[in-house]
Protein backbone atom coordinates (compact mmCIF):
# COMPACT_ATOMS: atom_id res chain seq x y z
CA UNK A 1 0.00 0.00 0.00
CA UNK A 2 1.40 3.26 -1.37
CA UNK A 3 0.01 7.31 -0.72
CA UNK A 4 0.89 10.05 -2.76
CA UNK A 5 -0.68 13.20 -3.76
CA UNK A 6 -3.47 12.10 -1.75
CA UNK A 7 -4.36 9.06 -3.57
CA UNK A 8 -3.41 5.47 -1.95
CA UNK A 9 -2.29 2.74 -4.36
CA UNK A 10 -3.58 -1.02 -3.10
CA UNK A 11 -3.58 -4.44 -4.30
CA UNK A 12 -6.78 -5.88 -4.28
CA UNK A 13 -6.26 -8.24 -1.28
CA UNK A 14 -5.35 -4.68 0.49
CA UNK A 15 -8.67 -2.67 -0.46
CA UNK A 16 -10.67 -5.89 0.83
CA UNK A 17 -9.27 -4.94 4.11
CA UNK A 18 -8.95 -1.55 3.55
CA UNK A 19 -12.48 -1.21 2.28
CA UNK A 20 -13.83 -3.21 5.66
CA UNK A 21 -12.65 -0.10 8.01
CA UNK A 22 -14.07 2.54 6.09
CA UNK A 23 -16.96 4.30 7.89
CA UNK A 24 -19.15 5.61 4.62
CA UNK A 25 -22.03 8.00 6.20
CA UNK A 26 -23.87 8.24 2.99
CA UNK A 27 -26.70 5.64 1.70
CA UNK A 28 -24.87 3.58 -0.87
CA UNK A 29 -27.78 1.71 -3.70
CA UNK A 30 -25.24 1.69 -7.15
CA UNK A 31 -21.68 0.74 -8.06
CA UNK A 32 -20.55 2.57 -12.11
CA UNK A 33 -18.53 1.01 -13.66
CA UNK A 34 -16.64 2.92 -16.13
CA UNK A 35 -13.77 2.77 -18.63
CA UNK A 36 -11.26 6.06 -18.75
CA UNK A 37 -11.15 5.58 -22.85
CA UNK A 38 -8.57 7.97 -22.36
CA UNK A 39 -6.34 7.13 -20.63
CA UNK A 40 -5.79 3.81 -22.41
CA UNK A 41 -3.29 0.61 -22.07
CA UNK A 42 -0.79 2.33 -24.01
CA UNK A 43 -0.42 4.93 -21.47
CA UNK A 44 0.12 2.50 -18.64
CA UNK A 45 3.94 1.31 -18.09
CA UNK A 46 3.33 -0.56 -15.20
CA UNK A 47 4.51 1.98 -12.65
CA UNK A 48 2.76 5.17 -13.24
CA UNK A 49 -0.05 4.80 -11.57
CA UNK A 50 0.36 8.19 -9.37
CA UNK A 51 0.68 10.11 -12.50
CA UNK A 52 -2.11 8.81 -14.60
CA UNK A 53 -4.19 9.49 -11.29
CA UNK A 54 -3.19 12.99 -10.82
CA UNK A 55 -3.16 14.28 -14.93
CA UNK A 56 -6.89 12.87 -14.50
CA UNK A 57 -7.78 15.27 -11.25
CA UNK A 58 -6.05 17.97 -13.37
CA UNK A 59 -8.37 17.61 -15.88
CA UNK A 60 -11.42 17.17 -13.99
CA UNK A 61 -10.35 20.15 -12.24
CA UNK A 62 -9.99 22.04 -15.48
CA UNK A 63 -13.57 21.60 -16.25
CA UNK A 64 -14.81 22.60 -13.64
CA UNK A 65 -15.32 19.14 -10.54
CA UNK A 66 -14.44 19.91 -7.44
CA UNK A 67 -11.92 16.45 -7.01
CA UNK A 68 -11.37 13.96 -9.44
CA UNK A 69 -14.69 12.39 -10.39
CA UNK A 70 -14.21 8.52 -9.41
CA UNK A 71 -13.85 7.18 -6.14
CA UNK A 72 -11.99 4.16 -7.77
CA UNK A 73 -9.77 3.54 -10.11
CA UNK A 74 -8.71 0.02 -11.20
CA UNK A 75 -5.15 -0.29 -13.52
CA UNK A 76 -4.55 -2.67 -15.72
CA UNK A 77 -2.29 -4.86 -13.39
CA UNK A 78 -5.05 -4.86 -11.28
CA UNK A 79 -4.17 -2.69 -8.29
CA UNK A 80 -6.94 -0.12 -7.03
CA UNK A 81 -6.17 3.37 -6.14
CA UNK A 82 -8.23 5.92 -3.93
CA UNK A 83 -9.89 9.03 -5.44
CA UNK A 84 -12.70 11.01 -4.13
CA UNK A 85 -14.08 9.93 -0.80
CA UNK A 86 -16.20 7.55 -0.52
CA UNK A 87 -18.42 9.89 1.28
CA UNK A 88 -18.59 12.07 -1.22
CA UNK A 89 -20.76 11.45 -4.44
CA UNK A 90 -19.05 10.79 -7.55
CA UNK A 91 -19.03 13.16 -11.23
CA UNK A 92 -19.43 9.99 -13.34
CA UNK A 93 -23.14 9.10 -13.80
CA UNK A 94 -25.93 11.65 -14.16
CA UNK A 95 -28.63 10.40 -12.76
CA UNK A 96 -26.57 7.61 -10.42
CA UNK A 97 -23.91 10.13 -8.72
CA UNK A 98 -25.78 10.63 -5.61
CA UNK A 99 -26.38 7.07 -3.86
CA UNK A 100 -23.47 5.63 -6.55
CA UNK A 101 -19.67 4.63 -6.24
CA UNK A 102 -17.73 5.09 -9.21
CA UNK A 103 -15.42 2.80 -10.55
CA UNK A 104 -13.13 4.07 -13.68
CA UNK A 105 -11.12 0.92 -15.10
CA UNK A 106 -8.15 2.36 -17.14
CA UNK A 107 -8.26 1.25 -20.63
CA UNK A 108 -9.78 1.62 -23.42
CA UNK A 109 -12.87 -1.05 -23.48
CA UNK A 110 -15.17 -0.40 -26.91
CA UNK A 111 -14.69 -3.33 -29.90
CA UNK A 112 -10.91 -2.89 -31.78
CA UNK A 113 -9.60 -1.33 -28.38
CA UNK A 114 -7.39 -2.67 -25.66
CA UNK A 115 -7.59 -6.52 -24.56
CA UNK A 116 -8.20 -6.59 -20.81
CA UNK A 117 -5.76 -8.49 -18.87
CA UNK A 118 -6.61 -11.33 -16.48
CA UNK A 119 -5.24 -9.18 -13.63
CA UNK A 120 -7.37 -6.57 -14.46
CA UNK A 121 -10.61 -8.63 -15.21
CA UNK A 122 -10.18 -9.98 -11.51
CA UNK A 123 -9.72 -6.41 -10.11
CA UNK A 124 -12.96 -5.55 -11.37
CA UNK A 125 -14.95 -8.29 -10.37
CA UNK A 126 -13.31 -8.84 -6.38
CA UNK A 127 -13.89 -5.17 -6.16
CA UNK A 128 -16.79 -4.70 -7.54
CA UNK A 129 -18.32 -7.72 -5.15
CA UNK A 130 -16.49 -6.11 -2.41
CA UNK A 131 -18.74 -3.06 -2.76
CA UNK A 132 -22.01 -4.80 -3.23
CA UNK A 133 -21.11 -7.11 0.44
CA UNK A 134 -20.47 -3.40 2.06
CA UNK A 135 -23.32 -1.96 1.21
CA UNK A 136 -25.90 -4.72 1.38
CA UNK A 137 -26.08 -4.45 -2.53
CA UNK A 138 -27.27 -7.39 -5.25
CA UNK A 139 -25.80 -8.07 -8.51
CA UNK A 140 -28.77 -7.92 -9.85
CA UNK A 141 -29.97 -4.66 -8.85
CA UNK A 142 -26.60 -2.70 -7.35
CA UNK A 143 -24.14 -2.46 -10.35
CA UNK A 144 -24.89 0.07 -13.29
CA UNK A 145 -22.80 0.87 -16.68
CA UNK A 146 -22.49 4.70 -17.79
CA UNK A 147 -24.28 3.44 -21.09
CA UNK A 148 -27.39 2.27 -19.35
CA UNK A 149 -28.18 6.21 -18.79
CA UNK A 150 -29.04 9.33 -21.11
CA UNK A 151 -27.28 12.48 -21.14
CA UNK A 152 -29.87 13.73 -19.14
CA UNK A 153 -29.58 11.19 -16.50
CA UNK A 154 -32.44 9.20 -17.51
CA UNK A 155 -31.97 5.45 -16.75
CA UNK A 156 -32.85 3.02 -19.88
CA UNK A 157 -31.84 -0.11 -17.98
CA UNK A 158 -29.23 -1.19 -20.98
CA UNK A 159 -27.33 0.04 -24.20
CA UNK A 160 -29.32 1.53 -26.88
CA UNK A 161 -27.57 3.70 -29.11
CA UNK A 162 -28.32 6.86 -30.38
CA UNK A 163 -29.79 7.20 -26.63
CA UNK A 164 -27.51 6.20 -24.47
CA UNK A 165 -25.16 8.88 -23.62
CA UNK A 166 -21.54 6.67 -23.96
CA UNK A 167 -20.95 3.59 -24.78
CA UNK A 168 -18.72 3.24 -21.43
CA UNK A 169 -17.76 1.07 -20.22
CA UNK A 170 -16.73 -0.07 -23.57
CA UNK A 171 -18.63 -2.88 -25.92
CA UNK A 172 -15.98 -4.75 -25.42
CA UNK A 173 -16.36 -4.85 -21.54
CA UNK A 174 -16.80 -8.38 -20.36
CA UNK A 175 -18.58 -9.26 -23.04
CA UNK A 176 -20.60 -6.16 -23.97
CA UNK A 177 -22.30 -3.04 -22.10
CA UNK A 178 -25.69 -4.41 -22.77
CA UNK A 179 -27.63 -5.33 -19.75
CA UNK A 180 -27.87 -8.85 -21.25
CA UNK A 181 -24.00 -9.30 -21.92
CA UNK A 182 -23.99 -8.36 -18.20
CA UNK A 183 -26.42 -10.57 -17.23
CA UNK A 184 -24.41 -13.27 -19.34
CA UNK A 185 -20.89 -12.53 -18.64
CA UNK A 186 -20.38 -10.17 -15.13
CA UNK A 187 -22.96 -10.96 -12.78
CA UNK A 188 -22.29 -14.84 -12.58
CA UNK A 189 -18.90 -13.87 -11.75
CA UNK A 190 -19.93 -11.46 -8.94
CA UNK A 191 -22.06 -13.79 -7.27
CA UNK A 192 -19.28 -16.60 -7.15
CA UNK A 193 -17.46 -13.85 -5.50
CA UNK A 194 -19.83 -13.09 -3.29
CA UNK A 195 -20.61 -16.78 -2.25
CA UNK A 196 -16.93 -17.26 -2.09
CA UNK A 197 -16.97 -19.61 -5.39
CA UNK A 198 -15.19 -17.20 -7.85
CA UNK A 199 -12.22 -19.04 -9.03
CA UNK A 200 -9.46 -15.93 -10.15
CA UNK A 201 -7.24 -16.38 -12.49
CA UNK A 202 -4.11 -17.69 -11.47
CA UNK A 203 -1.18 -16.22 -12.23
CA UNK A 204 2.06 -17.61 -13.88
CA UNK A 205 4.23 -19.58 -12.18
CA UNK A 206 7.55 -17.90 -11.37
CA UNK A 207 9.92 -20.84 -12.28
CA UNK A 208 12.98 -18.23 -12.24
CA UNK A 209 14.48 -15.59 -10.85
CA UNK A 210 16.91 -13.23 -13.00
CA UNK A 211 19.43 -10.78 -11.77
CA UNK A 212 19.24 -7.61 -13.86
CA UNK A 213 21.85 -4.59 -13.88
CA UNK A 214 21.01 -1.50 -14.51
CA UNK A 215 22.71 1.45 -14.10
CA UNK A 216 25.12 -0.13 -11.40
CA UNK A 217 21.76 -0.94 -9.78
CA UNK A 218 20.85 -4.68 -9.45
CA UNK A 219 16.93 -5.88 -9.85
CA UNK A 220 15.23 -9.25 -9.69
CA UNK A 221 13.44 -9.89 -12.37
CA UNK A 222 10.44 -12.76 -12.99
CA UNK A 223 10.64 -15.70 -15.11
CA UNK A 224 7.72 -17.65 -16.24
CA UNK A 225 6.72 -20.77 -18.21
CA UNK A 226 4.25 -20.67 -20.66
CA UNK A 227 3.73 -23.26 -24.10
CA UNK A 228 7.10 -24.53 -23.65
CA UNK A 229 8.91 -20.87 -23.20
CA UNK A 230 10.84 -18.94 -20.80
CA UNK A 231 9.61 -15.25 -20.78
CA UNK A 232 10.44 -12.86 -18.71
CA UNK A 233 7.32 -10.30 -16.95
CA UNK A 234 7.32 -6.88 -18.46
CA UNK A 235 6.75 -5.74 -15.63
CA UNK A 236 9.91 -7.00 -14.07
CA UNK A 237 11.64 -4.87 -16.37
CA UNK A 238 9.72 -2.09 -15.84
CA UNK A 239 10.57 -2.23 -12.30
CA UNK A 240 14.31 -2.30 -13.48
CA UNK A 241 13.92 1.12 -15.24
CA UNK A 242 12.56 0.13 -18.76
CA UNK A 243 10.51 2.33 -20.23
CA UNK A 244 7.92 -1.18 -20.95
CA UNK A 245 4.35 -0.03 -22.68
CA UNK A 246 2.05 -2.29 -24.37
CA UNK A 247 1.27 -1.07 -28.31
CA UNK A 248 -1.81 -1.58 -28.94
CA UNK A 249 -2.30 -0.73 -32.63
CA UNK A 250 0.16 -3.72 -33.25
CA UNK A 251 -1.00 -5.64 -29.58
CA UNK A 252 2.55 -6.08 -29.08
CA UNK A 253 5.41 -4.92 -26.19
CA UNK A 254 7.89 -2.38 -26.77
CA UNK A 255 11.05 -0.94 -24.60
CA UNK A 256 12.85 2.07 -25.31
CA UNK A 257 15.47 3.08 -22.27
CA UNK A 258 16.48 7.17 -22.47
CA UNK A 259 20.37 5.57 -23.03
CA UNK A 260 20.24 4.10 -26.37
CA UNK A 261 21.72 6.84 -28.44
CA UNK A 262 23.39 5.09 -31.25
CA UNK A 263 21.39 3.82 -34.38
CA UNK A 264 22.64 1.69 -36.71
CA UNK A 265 21.45 0.03 -40.25
CA UNK A 266 19.59 -3.52 -39.89
CA UNK A 267 21.78 -6.37 -40.70
CA UNK A 268 24.43 -5.25 -38.34
CA UNK A 269 25.98 -8.30 -37.50
CA UNK A 270 26.56 -7.52 -33.95
CA UNK A 271 23.18 -6.29 -33.25
CA UNK A 272 21.60 -9.11 -35.11
CA UNK A 273 23.37 -11.27 -32.21
CA UNK A 274 21.97 -9.44 -29.51
CA UNK A 275 18.61 -9.19 -30.58
CA UNK A 276 19.03 -13.07 -31.01
CA UNK A 277 19.90 -13.33 -27.56
CA UNK A 278 17.33 -11.19 -26.17
CA UNK A 279 14.44 -12.74 -27.98
CA UNK A 280 15.62 -16.31 -26.42
CA UNK A 281 16.12 -14.98 -23.45
CA UNK A 282 13.54 -12.44 -22.75
CA UNK A 283 11.29 -14.55 -24.24
CA UNK A 284 9.90 -11.69 -26.90
CA UNK A 285 7.96 -13.23 -30.08
CA UNK A 286 9.21 -12.82 -33.73
CA UNK A 287 6.99 -9.82 -34.22
CA UNK A 288 8.33 -8.12 -31.47
CA UNK A 289 11.66 -8.70 -32.73
CA UNK A 290 10.27 -7.51 -36.02
CA UNK A 291 9.05 -4.01 -34.69
CA UNK A 292 12.50 -3.28 -32.41
CA UNK A 293 14.16 -4.20 -36.19
CA UNK A 294 12.35 -1.60 -37.96
CA UNK A 295 12.42 1.21 -35.58
CA UNK A 296 16.43 0.57 -35.75
CA UNK A 297 16.04 0.67 -31.93
CA UNK A 298 20.10 1.19 -30.70
CA UNK A 299 22.81 -1.33 -30.48
CA UNK A 300 23.33 0.12 -26.98
CA UNK A 301 19.85 -0.99 -25.58
CA UNK A 302 19.81 -4.51 -27.40
CA UNK A 303 23.09 -5.20 -26.16
CA UNK A 304 22.86 -4.33 -22.90
CA UNK A 305 19.48 -5.99 -22.35
CA UNK A 306 21.23 -8.96 -24.30
CA UNK A 307 23.75 -9.23 -21.54
CA UNK A 308 21.45 -8.35 -18.07
CA UNK A 309 19.36 -11.17 -19.02
CA UNK A 310 22.20 -13.76 -19.15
Amino acid sequence: MKTQSGFTLMTVAEFESWLASQRVTRGIRLVQLHHTWSPAYAQFNGSNHFTLQSNMKSYHLSIGYADIAQNLTIFPDGQVMTGRSLNTAPAGCVGANTNGICIENIGNFDVGGDTMTDAHKDAIVRVTAALLKKFGLSPESGVTYHAWWTEGGTSLGTYIAGRSCKTCPGTAFFGGNTRASYDKCLKPLLMAAMNGSYQEEEDDEVIEQKTVLVDGKEYTCECIEKDGHNFVKMRSLSQAGYDVVFDAARQLPAMTAPQCRAFVPDGDEAVQDAIDTLQETCGLEEQTIAYMRKYKYGDELVTKLAAAMK
